[in-house]
């Protein structure tokens, strides 16, 4: 039976791509590509994921190559960061003047993972997770 491998692209909305690519490479530090264009940006967050983040108004109109998209209000991405990288987050977001929304410690999976919310140029909600909140596995 054909099944899903995983999510190779995830996309965010943000009508100023410039402000998105200083946040995203810069503050967050993904690797970026160097082409620019008026419709997106282009984040590597791991060898098979890609993060982009998209202008609205460019990707949005009827008549594109690939089918028009685009979303009301925020999104939100999380990302997955190591268990002991908090406090070199939480300065890197001072230092970039990046202001934490919120803090939550999850507990789940009887690892009381953390997580970190910011929001990006766009108003998209941010999280930085350090571990999968998902399994419930209690490993």
């Amino acid at each position: 039976m054909a099944r899903v491998r995983g999510i190779l692209e995830t996309v965010l909305y943000c009508d100023d791509l410039d402000a998105a690519q200083r946040f995203y490479a810069d503050v967050l530090g993904l690797e970026t590509d160097a082409d620019t264009s008026t419709l997106m940006r282009t984040f590597r967050v791991a060898p098979e994921q890609v993060l982009l983040v998209f202008d609205p108004s460019v990707s949005e109109p009827a008549g594109r190559d690939v089918p028009s998209h685009g979303t009301l209000g925020a999104g939100h991405v999380a990302l997955l960061i190591g268990d002991d990288d908090l406090p070199a987050w939480r300065g890197r977001l001072a230092a970039h003047g990046v202001e934490i929304e919120r803090e939550i410690t999850w507990p789940q999976n009887g690892r009381r993972d953390r997580s970190i919310y910011v929001r990006d140029p766009g108003g998209n909600s941010v999280e930085l997770v350090t571990g999968d909140i998902w399994d419930d596995s209690g490993a």
